[in-house]
């Protein structure tokens, strides 16, 4: 009979107390316990972890990812083992056991795991469950529980004085980590938890995944083969078990700017310049189509200064709806079958992604993809709710989301083994990368309209979009 463990997750030394209770399987491996102490605390996993267990005779037991590629942080181990050969029972053997689970070498946060019950049946299902805890875990890099500790004061003396006297760096700190929200706000937020939000999340992360294609298949053993699962993760959260029927209206209006475009094209193509570019006449009526000038200024007269033109004639091309050939664009004859029919031309698209001319341009757009499945579906008004914030708002609002999802993406294109000649992937390396995707992400409205793809959420038709994109 299965054995399942109810453990209580405490995070010290802060308070007030941040804890957590889960339901997990005594035989899952570290690397799944791992996937649900990250998600039930709400960790962005873009650190290295441990697990630490101290025996009766004081003998001290440590599991890491790829010990061999990183050094402990746990001098008093007098080894270190790989966490993969490990399960959650020989971490913590019976009910009463402790260890510890150490995220951020840097910053230290140590979390007391207990075994509260040992519980022997077969359980509902095969995944892990959050069944309580309160508050919301810490930022990213905030300083461990020191530094945790010390924003936490200066938001409850900012929040009852706001001219409190406070230096200059720890209202830089609070700006940097929060934005512009009230501090009695981000207090608020710091002692909310959802655990349903939790559960899903943690549910996510060890649910078996459904059938996948080839090129995320591929990418996410690439990932685990160099000691790493973020990747799967990601895919895990990307829910792509969750699938609706196609709906024939969701794709005529998806499809839409791609057979405005090819019908544009025409019969007889389009004669190009020169330079193998469209001529002024066909870039204002694409701009004019795309409503480019609601995306930033731009006179779109000319190609070769209008990029997201050419974007989107390269998206085109690469999709293999046209051609270039003897100065003129065509269509196609994959392009002439399918534009009478936007479900078939939908499901063409989707088995082309990812688009790419090198391996690391279709590794960026697979990662963009994930990433973007794992977020929640927009909001029908959310380009509203955005467009009514104060413009500082509205831009600090911007600039954080985008630098935790360039964050995200750098981090797992770097799981990969990319680098630059520079060193360290970063986001705007992965953007540049997957960019005839993102541009299909962006034309077809998976994405919400607003200024290109600053509000990176799926709309509801782009999420079912994006799960049949990644298991073709």
């Amino acid at each position: 009979m299965p054995t399942t463990y109810r453990v209580r997750v405490d995070l010290d030394d802060v308070t007030p107390p941040i804890w957590r209770e889960v339901r997990i399987g005594a035989d899952r491996p570290l690397p799944v316990l791992h996937c649900v102490l990250q998600e039930a605390m709400g960790w962005m996993d873009t650190h290295l972890h441990a697990f630490r267990r101290t025996g009766a005779g004081g003998q001290v037991q440590v599991w890491q990812e790829s010990p061999e590629v990183f050094d402990s942080p746990l001098p008093e181990a007098p080894s270190v083992q790989e966490e993969a050969e490990a399960s959650v029972a020989d971490l913590l053997p019976g009910q009463g056991a402790q260890a510890t689970y150490v995220y951020d070498f840097g910053d230290g946060w140590e979390h007391r795991l207990t075994v509260l019950e040992v519980t022997e049946e077969a359980p509902a299902d095969d995944a892990a469950h959050v069944l309580g805890g309160e508050r919301a875990g810490p930022p990213e890099d905030c300083g461990g529980a020191p530094g945790y500790m010390h924003i936490r004061r200066n938001l409850t003396a900012l929040a009852q004085d706001p001219d409190a006297d406070l230096e200059e760096a720890d209202r830089e700190v609070i700006h940097l980590t929060f934005g512009s929200r009230e501090p009695a706000r981000i207090l608020a937020l710091l002692d909310r938890f959802d655990v349903r939000t939790a559960d899903a999340r943690v549910r996510a992360v060890t649910t078996p995944l459904p059938p996948i294609g080839a090129p995320l298949s591929q990418v996410m053993a690439e990932a685990e083969a160099r000691g790493s699962v973020l990747l799967t993760r990601m895919a895990h959260l990307a829910r792509l078990d969750h699938t609706n029927r196609l709906d024939p209206d969701a794709c005529a209006a998806m499809m839409d700017p791609l057979i405005w475009f090819l019908r544009h094209v025409g019969t007889d193509g389009l004669r190009l310049t020169s330079a193998g570019l469209l001529r002024p006449a066909d870039v204002a009526a694409v701009a004019q189509r795309l409503q480019l000038q609601r995306e930033g200024p731009g006179t779109h007269k000319r190609e070769s200064h209008s990029p997201r033109v050419t974007e989107f004639r390269e998206m085109i091309q690469a999709l293999g709806l046209a051609r270039k050939a003897k100065g003129t664009l065509s269509v196609t004859a994959a392009g002439k079958r399918l534009m009478a029919d936007p479900v078939a031309l939908w499901q063409h698209v989707v088995g082309r992604l990812p688009l790419g001319r090198t391996e690391f341009d279709r590794a960026c757009a697979i990662v963009m993809m994930l990433d973007l499945a794992g977020q929640p579906v927009a909001e029908p008004d959310v380009v509203t709710h955005v467009d009514v914030l104060e413009p500082a708002e509205q831009s600090d609002r911007l600039r954080r989301e985008r630098s935790r999802v360039d964050h995200r993406l750098a981090d797992a294109v770097s799981a990969l083994g990319w680098r630059t000649d520079e060193g360290l992937v970063d986001g705007l390396d992965v953007r540049l990368g997957g960019y005839l995707t993102r541009t299909v992400l962006r034309r077809c409205d998976v994405l919400p309209r607003y200024r290109g793809d600053l509000l990176w959420t799926p709309t509801a038709h782009g999420r079912e979009f994006l799960v049949a994109a990644l298991r073709a």
